[in-house]
């Protein structure tokens, strides 16, 4: 295993994330209906 992945995604560039223990939590927006987790 390597000390370093790479998060990518094809509207930003690569971020390179150290090992360890990370919390991942889903954004969510506000719209006048309600709150709505965004899609991406």
């Amino acid at each position: 295993m390597s000390e370093t992945a790479f998060l990518t995604h094809e509207e930003h560039q690569a971020i390179p994330i150290p090992q360890g223990n990370w919390i991942v939590k889903i954004q969510r927006e506000y719209e006048p209906e309600g709150w709505r987790y965004v899609a991406d």
